[in-house]
């Protein structure tokens, strides 16, 4: 009987230390655990070891760009600096865009204009300007947020009621006075179904505010849109892209030679996105953002485009919108081509618009 007893003492003695070094061991860990936590956080935010530590910070990089040669500044953010100055006051006095306390209006824009324009990853844009990748992308927002306010405002005709006829036809004798009315033109791929799908979208709905032309006066489209009233596209069943007239330049006929002109006149518009795509790479080159941000960064490519187009007459690189127009002139026989010797009516109103014709 007492030696049951002192077995069963024994187990539970046995039992109980067992139980005790399973407790300490535990102890231990969870010791250990807080310690490697609380150092791992004293190295992170107390004991800082900098990454980005360059003595060229983004504001003495940006300072250098804008206070260098000219060309520094064209090169870097694709516009000259009274342009790149006027840009930052418009959206600093007009729409919000704030100062912090470690990064200035200038050096906001130059970031956003080096990630339009410069082809690289959002890590170039840290190691050049020195900031984190957080606060890259916070600047980049905010500049972005900003510029879509000032397109609204922008991506817009200079005369809405188009009552003067533009410039690039009232000084050029192959359009004027045969486009006079003539107040832009639209751009699309030949014979998509997808490009008139959203184009008679735009035209229905009234919360996109399309700026539809009055009275008498028409947009030109190529054939890959309809032809209705206010919207004038080329004779069916005829030559019409200019490679075309290259290939074989004697013109013959009414339609043809208002087909050459009316694509002369409205392949502007394909220069213009083919400028617009090369002053800023990103639209060749998305980074992969959020839906969202990437149609925000098309519209504001488009809106900064018409911005320098219109506060920089001399930028010379607008000079190519009539550089295939031109080239064509010299290249061709001007007794073929050319509007002295080639004659032609300009449409009525009644051939202009009517379904009944082949254009």
């Amino acid at each position: 009987m007492s030696s049951s007893l002192s077995s069963n003492d024994s187990s539970l003695s046995s039992n109980d230390s067992s139980s005790d070094d399973d407790d300490h061991i535990t102890k231990n860990k969870v010791l250990m655990f807080v310690v490697a936590n609380v150092t791992n956080y004293f190295m992170k935010y107390v004991v800082k070891n900098p990454c980005r530590n360059s003595s060229m910070t983004g504001h003495c990089w940006v300072s250098e760009i804008l206070n260098g040669h000219l060309i520094r500044c064209y090169q870097m953010f694709r516009m000259k600096k009274l342009v790149f100055l006027e840009l930052c006051d418009i959206l600093e006095t007009k729409y919000n865009l704030k100062k912090t306390r470690n990064v200035s209006i200038y050096e906001q824009v130059g970031l956003f204009l080096y990630m339009l324009s410069q082809p690289g990853s959002v890590r170039n844009c840290e190691e050049r300007f020195q900031h984190s990748g957080e606060t890259i992308s916070r600047h980049f927002h905010n500049v972005l947020e900003a510029v879509c306010m000032f397109a609204k405002d922008i991506i817009k005709h200079v005369d809405p009621s188009f009552r003067d006829t533009p410039d690039e036809i009232l000084k050029d004798a192959r359009y004027c006075p045969y486009f006079r009315d003539c107040i832009g033109a639209i751009d699309g791929w030949e014979g998509s179904a997808h490009d008139t799908k959203i184009f008679m979208e735009a035209l229905r709905k009234p919360a996109l505010h399309f700026p539809h032309p009055s009275q008498g006066k028409y947009y030109l489209v190529d054939s890959g849109y309809p032809t209705f009233m206010g919207f004038l596209g080329p004779y069916k069943k005829t030559r019409y892209h200019l490679p075309q007239f290259r290939i074989r330049p004697r013109i013959r006929g009414r339609a043809e030679v208002f087909n050459y002109y009316h694509s002369s006149l409205r392949s502007t518009i394909e220069r213009a996105f083919g400028l617009c795509k090369e002053r800023w790479k990103i639209l060749g080159n998305m980074s992969p953002f959020a839906l969202k941000t990437q149609n925000q960064i098309i519209v504001v490519c488009m809106a900064i485009h018409n911005f320098i187009q219109r506060n920089d007459k001399s930028d010379g690189e607008f000079d190519s919108l009539y550089e295939d127009n031109e080239d064509i002139d010299s290249d061709e026989d001007e007794s073929e081509v050319g509007p002295s010797t080639t004659t032609w009516e300009e449409p009525d109103e009644r051939s202009k618009y009517s379904t009944n014709e082949t254009i």
